[in-house]
């Protein structure tokens, strides 16, 4: 993936969030087929990102390529002692790729840049494509079901 085309966060807000959940793409940006994400995960995301505005002022991003809106990443709930859990979707039709990869590696410096020592990610246990991309990013799996991912930032500024 050349610099040109790698993807890059743009920090979102609830109304992006309500246009998505309605179809349409904000900031002058287009959507692939068939969306960016599943409606419902829209909605969820509006009100989530209201309250992370909130406090703790950060954590909610489009992940843009190449003009679209191609999946979103963020914080799931406030960070609680320096830790943090996150989620992230790429739009089923632009997976595979290497925009997530991108779009997490972004999302990490910017959680380091905030201050959280851990990041930590819950994956299903046949989300293999997930799995693969924390596990590349560093994360350490600790089992169960849905798995438990977590990656300490502090040891990883050094990568």
């Amino acid at each position: 993936m050349d610099q040109d085309s790698k993807p890059r966060l743009v920090e979102a807000v609830s109304a992006d969030y309500q246009l998505l959940e309605d179809g349409r793409a904000p900031h002058g940006l287009t959507l692939p087929e068939g969306g960016a994400m599943p409606r419902e995960a829209a909605k969820a995301l509006a009100l989530l990102c209201g309250r992370l505005k909130a406090d703790p002022g950060w954590g909610s991003y489009l992940i843009v390529s190449e003009g679209m809106v191609a999946g979103a990443i963020g914080l799931l709930r406030e960070p609680q002692g320096g830790s943090g859990e996150f989620g992230f979707e790429v739009a089923e039709g632009l997976r595979r790729r290497g925009i997530g990869a991108a779009a997490l590696d972004e999302f990490l410096s910017i959680a380091r840049s905030n201050g959280l020592d851990q990041l930590n990610a819950l994956t299903r246990p046949d989300n293999s494509v997930s799995a693969s991309m924390l596990e590349s990013a560093g994360f350490t799996c600790d089992g169960g079901d849905p798995l438990r991912w977590r990656l300490q930032l502090a040891q990883s500024d050094a990568a």
